[in-house]
């Protein structure tokens, strides 16, 4: 069961680094066509500064789990180091329940937030709700969670097996 849930990760982890490179890319090509267009013909796209905004906080949010997955944010753990194994499988441990807590507190908090902006906020030149903007919130928060919980599960068995490494 572990490692479908590890399998489905990587999986989930290989789909967000594609759509990390596909929203970058889209989001070169539409920056360099708004400056093309401005500067050269003086008429730019009217949408553009919204749609590029609109795609720096998806490639914000996704390349943020990304590096979450891979467990490659910045951290000092120089003196974790120095604590045996089984205190580091605990304090690991801790750390994800409270992870999951902060992250499922934001979760909850941004669905009423994307309700809220549904058809009320309307962006100025896209013909879009503002809720699309705030709508990878939840599913990266998600997410984040699962990679969370499988980082427990994984410390859990750690603590089991009596932290032989």
């Amino acid at each position: 069961m572990l490692a479908r849930f590890d399998s489905f990760l990587r999986k989930l982890l290989h789909v967000e680094t594609v759509v990390s490179v596909a929203i970058l890319s889209v989001l070169i090509v539409l920056i360099s066509c708004q400056v093309f267009l401005r500067y050269l013909f003086n008429n730019p796209f009217t949408w553009a500064e919204e749609q590029g905004a609109q795609l720096l906080i998806y490639l914000s949010f996704v390349t943020g789990d990304v590096v979450y997955k891979k467990n490659a944010h910045i951290s000092i753990d120089y003196v974790v180091g120095f604590f045996p194994p089984r205190l580091r499988a605990v304090i690991e441990i801790a750390l994800g329940v409270m992870t999951c807590v902060c992250l499922g507190s934001l979760m909850v908090v941004s669905i009423p937030l994307i309700h809220d902006q549904f058809g009320f906020t309307i962006a100025a030149a896209l013909p879009l709700p503002k809720s699309w903007w705030t709508m990878p919130v939840p599913v990266i928060f998600c997410s984040m969670i699962l990679t969370t919980v499988n980082t427990i599960v994984h410390q859990y068995g750690k603590l089991r097996e009596g932290c032989t490494g």
